[in-house]
């Protein structure tokens, strides 16, 4: 009896399979919520931060500890926001399981408005409490509709909330589950062909699978097809050379205190877990600031993307990106992750754009990370939702040094062209002898060798910041300083560096330097240390022969005592394989 009455369940479930099937279609790749994009202000004035929502039902008004009691009122969303005065917009794509009519609500305080499809469904953009709205809209299973939603606060409670409820449901609306929602379309999504357009009014959308028969690109709302204007650049006439690195000025406390230590470094990919960062520099509570010019190798959108922990700006291009006013503990907990932020650029193949990036660290392990995905990289895309689509799939690196300068470089010299050499004509034969008087015999001015020309080397002294601007103590990294592998012997391409230092000694005749000799810690302490003093009596002699005062020069070695990147790393090793100057 019992087996008769398991088998007839089989085969009921088995019918029922079907028609649930039918009835709701899962998407062929879950989703991961929604990209929100985070502004100061009632419309969007200033971005602080962006980072991927899993569902829009959010309440900002009150936090609670464990036990429920209220730590604080008025809770800021993110980094860099109060907890009024704010904006977000919310952008995606919502798949729709049944074919029907949904039923979207809205509770906001204070205004919200919605988009699906390019469709404006819901609007209630005002200053109000707590207040509820509804709208229908028919949607086709198996299909990704654009959405967008805006929203604003101004005062005292804050709540935003999506909800929908499924064609033919009588169970209360519920927050949009993040699998149904798409920061990017998936690779399983395809367009649907002109015919799909509704004459009743249903909006397009973008299928889960290939339909059958032509398929044709159908348009879908102008929020999936975002413009990006050209940045602001500057062009610097003539062939450049490289670039050397960004220019790293570190601080004790805020980002705008007196510098301590400053030094060209070659990329912005670090972490400190605890150390010092730079000689004179505490290991907790100091500040960097990078700042110089990132050179586009090509033209079109460019996607960025830095990590930053903790607190930070971000201005490139003249605008600003992230702006972090104060430092809230809340987003830097020590099992977080850093705060990411992406930024399209369209950018102008051989153009400079500035780039500023400033950084606090107040405790815990410090990072921060400077990279790009490129337009070829990603298929050269032509909007803004397609470059971050493209970014996230292809993935980022590390901006290289080649690309990164601390200031505008001066343009290299032209070289002149070589003079043309006239083919000597081909020997003629022997004539047939005659008797005929001898002629007198010229000797042919042979022309002077031309010296060959020499390319004189870009002017340094615009890689070394201002000596006198510096406190007593800080220290400077000397950019492009060579050494024959472990030994002293200088190479001749350190002469430019060492050469536009001495000028600027002549220029201030008061400044006192300490040269100051590093290496890694890979080998024995000992040698390691006699290493470092020995490279920095070679350019303390360096600069006597160039007429600096030997009293203004001291020469000391520190060895692997004071490292400046993870020795760890192989990749970061090499920096700690430096000489600074020191102000005295």
């Amino acid at each position: 009896m019992l087996s008769s009455l398991f088998f007839r369940l089989v085969l009921l479930s088995g019918a029922l399979l079907p028609w649930c099937a039918a009835a709701q279609q899962l998407p062929a790749t879950a989703g991961t919520g929604l990209r929100g994009e985070y502004s100061a202000g009632k419309n969007f004035e200033k971005l602080a931060f962006t980072r991927a929502d899993l569902t829009i039902d959010f309440n900002w008004t009150l936090r609670r500890d464990k036990a429920g009691r209220v730590v604080k009122r008025f809770v800021a969303p993110g980094p860099g926001l109060a907890g009024e005065q704010f904006s977000v917009r919310w952008t995606g794509h919502l798949y729709a399981p049944q074919t029907g009519l949904y039923t979207f609500q809205a509770t906001v305080d204070d205004g919200m408005r919605v988009w699906v499809g390019g469709q404006q469904i819901l609007s209630s953009w005002r200053n109000q409490p707590a207040t509820t709205v509804t709208a229908q809209i028919r949607l086709e299973a198996g299909r990704y509709y654009p959405l967008r939603v805006e929203y604003y606060q101004v005062e005292y409670d804050t709540r935003a909330l999506l909800a929908w409820q499924l064609p033919n449901s009588t169970a209360a609306p519920k927050p949009i589950p993040a699998h149904y929602l798409y920061q990017a379309l998936p690779t399983s999504a395809r367009p649907v062909p002109v015919a799909a357009t509704r004459p009743d009014g249903g909006t397009i959308g973008i299928s889960a699978e290939p339909p059958a028969g032509r398929v044709v690109s159908v348009p879908v709302s102008a929020s999936s097809h975002t413009p990006v204007a050209p940045s602001a650049g500057r062009t610097v006439p003539g062939k450049v050379p490289a670039g050397i690195g960004l220019q790293a000025t570190y601080s004790v406390g805020a980002g705008r205190g007196p510098a301590v230590h400053s030094r060209v470094e070659p990329v912005v990919q670090v972490t400190w877990p605890g150390a010092s960062p730079a000689p004179g520099v505490p290991g907790q509570g100091f500040s960097v600031r990078w700042t110089g010019y990132v050179r586009a190798p090509e033209s079109g959108l460019y996607v960025f993307h830095v990590e930053l922990d903790d607190a930070a700006d971000i201005s490139f291009a003249g605008q600003d990106v992230l702006g972090m006013e104060k430092y809230e503990p809340e987003y830097f907990l020590p099992r977080k992750p850093p705060i990411p932020v992406d930024m399209v650029q369209r950018l102008e193949a051989g153009r400079f754009y500035r780039i500023d990036l400033a950084y606090k660290d107040v405790r815990g392990v410090s990072r921060a990370i400077l990279s790009w995905t490129r337009p070829a990289d990603m298929g050269n895309p032509a909007t803004l939702e397609q470059a971050f689509a493209a970014a996230k799939s292809r993935g980022s690196v590390v901006v290289p040094q080649q690309f990164l300068y601390p200031e505008l470089p001066p343009p290299l010299p032209e070289l002149p062209a070589a003079p043309v050499v006239a083919a000597r004509p081909a020997p003629t034969p022997p004539a047939i002898r005659r008797p005929a008087p001898r002629p007198t015999v010229v000797a042919a001015v042979r022309p002077k060798p031309t010296a060959p020309v020499r390319r004189p080397a870009p002017d340094t002294t615009l890689l070394l910041p201002d000596l006198a601007a510096l406190s007593r103590g800080g220290s400077v990294t000397l950019p492009n300083l060579y050494f024959t592998q472990s030994t002293a012997s200088l190479l001749p391409t350190s002469r430019p560096t060492l050469n536009a230092l001495a000028r600027r000694l002549r220029e201030q005749p008061a400044l006192r330097l300490e040269i100051a000799g590093h290496t890694d810690n890979v080998g024995d302490a000992a040698l390691n240390l006699r290493l470092s003093e020995q490279r920095a009596r070679v350019v303390r002699r360096y600069l006597m022969q160039q007429g600096i005062d030997s009293v203004r020069l001291a020469a000391r070695g520190y060895g692997g005592a004071r490292p400046v990147a993870d020795n760890r790393d192989p990749q970061q090793r090499p920096r700690n394989r430096r000489v600074e100057v020191v102000v005295q």
